[in-house]
Order: C-alpha cells, then sequence, then structure tokens
C-alpha cells in the first residue's frame, strides 16, 4: 500500500500526494519560499515542514464503509475528510432548518461554500436578500453566508472546504449542545 500524504497551511493552501514523505516536505518548502516568503525568508527546515504534514488514510470508499453521525433523528451524514475537503453523504430523516444552528457566525450564516449533487428531495437556500431551491437530479454550488432547510427524504453527497467547514461545525455543535441542554431541563 501506498502512503499518501496532505500538507494543509494555515493560509488554506492544502495539497495531498502519494509521492511520499519527501515529495510533501518539497511542497511544503515550496509553498513557504513563493507564498510566505516575507515571515520566512530562510525558508523552513525539515523539521518545521513535517508539523504541517500528516500521513492520510484511504482516499475512496463505499458510502457504506464510512460511520454515520446522527443529530437526533433528524439528520444523518457520513462524512470523511480527503484532501483538504469534507466529504459528506447526508440524508434528512426529517425536514431541518439550519438557522438555528449558525447563531454566533458572522451575520449568523454558513460561511462555508458548498458543492453537491441531489440524489432525492430538496434543499432551499436561503441568502441574505434572496433564496433559491436545488431539486433532485441537480448539481449545486452554494456560495458562502447562506442558511438552508433540507426537507424530509432528501439524500445528498457534499463537497466542502475543511478550514471553513470545521469552523462551521464547531458552531453548530455548539449550539445543538445548548439546544439539548436547554431542552433537557
Amino acid at each position: 500500500m501506498v502512503k499518501k500524504f496532505m500538507v494543509e497551511c494555515p493560509c488554506g493552501f492544502s495539497f495531498t500526494t502519494p509521492h511520499g514523505e519527501d515529495d510533501a516536505v518539497a511542497v511544503v518548502q515550496l509553498h513557504v519560499q513563493r507564498i510566505h516568503k516575507k515571515d520566512f525568508p530562510q525558508g523552513v527546515s525539515r523539521e518545521e515542514a513535517l508539523k504541517s504534514i500528516k500521513e492520510i488514510g484511504e482516499t475512496h470508499s463505499l458510502q457504506s464503509q464510512i460511520p454515520v453521525e446522527k443529530m437526533g433523528d433528524v439528520y444523518e451524514a457520513r462524512g470523511v475528510e480527503w484532501g483538504g475537503l469534507n466529504v459528506s453523504f447526508e440524508k434528512a430523516l426529517a425536514d431541518m432548518d439550519v438557522t438555528p444552528f449558525l447563531k454566533g457566525l458572522p451575520d449568523d450564516l454558513d460561511q462555508c461554500p458548498h458543492w453537491g449533487f441531489v440524489f432525492k428531495g430538496k434543499i432551499i437556500v436561503r441568502y441574505k436578500d434572496y433564496e433559491e431551491t436545488i431539486n433532485a437530479g441537480e448539481a449545486y454550488y452554494i456560495a458562502p453566508r447562506h442558511s438552508v432547510i433540507v426537507t424530509k427524504g432528501t439524500e445528498l453527497i457534499e463537497f466542502s472546504p475543511l478550514n471553513e467547514y470545521r469552523k462551521t461545525m464547531e458552531m453548530v455543535m455548539k449550539n445543538a449542545q445548548a439546544m439539548e441542554a436547554k431542552q433537557g431541563k
């Protein structure tokens, strides 16, 4: 089996290589030299470069092999992180308006862009000034600064850049826990 490595920079740059650790180190050093030369005029050592490199496992999978995460009995997702993206098979078990879960993000809206395909059902995307509907059979791009309603029975696959996705999900989980605690009282 070939070892694969992923490079992630705080600036958002990410790169995956199946060509080994030395190739990943060279990518980090080249990236720093070309993009961050003011911050690191001498470049970065191999040891420093290794801090931004991690070995990754598989980069393909059957949907059924990805563990399921559930949000109550409303929503389920099978997500993995590949190549700087979150890849997620999702299914709405009931109508789901994500708006309350986005509270605390800038403008209380999801700042993460998403690309995907709706297999069944529909998604209603709400932007500040308008909304649009994405129906079964359609590929989509959802721009940052949105909220969505996913209708019961909707099934989709979605691709999201990891950095923005993680920020959104951190707030979603915080709000979900707060709602759960409030309901438990």
